[in-house]
């Protein structure tokens, strides 16, 4: 027995991720479950985007967006979570400059960028939530970058906490201000331009100061006001 459209919005972190503000019709709605019909389990370390004619949509776990340099280090720009589709830019321009690969054991779709553009091209309600998605990811980025220019260590992590928070709460994975955190210190200090032993003296400092505890996977913020301050 197939479950209900309104169990499976609820079950899919993909399509809790879109606002219910963009009208969508009974047809929007089937062409977007669509994009996830075929999940696959993809291991931790895992490239995922080798072929420029698809992109990925994050269903469990945690995924990186990265380059890489010849001698082994990388950047990242961004974690990807569950409800995420990666590289959107990809979709529109046809082509990314970044990497992905699974930051934890994750389920992942596959799906050609042919089929979202498709299924982008067949609504202006699904356009516009796509549009509003790729504009959240500008400013997300250009946060990002503002922080890692400006702000202090202790600032960095805050901001990447704060991010995490907002966009993890935004598909239900947050409880009592605690949520799944499962990416490691040594990935955090590609994406924050720090150290491992930096991010550690780092997340200890907020942890004996009372504003958050990061410990076995997960986040608990203790002091939100706090938090938010130190990205002033």
């Amino acid at each position: 027995m197939n479950p209900s459209p309104e169990r499976h919005w609820k079950d899919n972190a993909f399509l809790r991720t879109f606002n219910h503000k963009h009208n969508f019709n009974s047809k929007d709605l089937e062409g977007l479950s669509s994009l996830c019909r075929s999940p696959r389990h993809v291991e931790r370390g895992k490239e995922l985007l080798p072929d420029p004619d698809r992109t990925v949509i994050i269903l469990e776990g945690f995924c990186r967006s990265y380059r890489s340099f010849s001698d082994g280090r990388q950047v990242i720009f961004d974690f990807r979570i569950p409800g995420d589709l990666a590289c959107l830019r990809n979709v529109v321009i046809g082509r990314t400059r970044q990497q992905l690969a699974a930051a934890t054991d994750a389920v992942v779709c596959f799906v050609p960028t042919q089929a979202i553009r498709k299924l982008i091209d067949s609504s202006p309600f699904l356009r516009e939530a796509f549009v509003d998605r790729l504009d959240a990811e500008d400013a997300n980025l250009a946060d990002h970058f503002a922080h890692l220019a400006r702000s202090s260590a202790v600032g960095r992590m805050a901001a990447l906490l704060l991010n995490l928070l907002e966009r993890m709460d935004s598909v239900g994975f947050v409880r009592n201000l605690a949520f799944p955190l499962p990416i490691t210190q040594d990935d955090m200090a590609d994406a924050l331009g720090l150290t491992p032993v930096h991010v550690n003296r780092t997340l200890r400092q907020l942890r004996e100061t009372r504003i958050a505890n990061v410990a076995r996977g997960r986040i608990s913020i203790l002091d939100l006001p706090a938090l938010r301050a130190l990205t002033a």
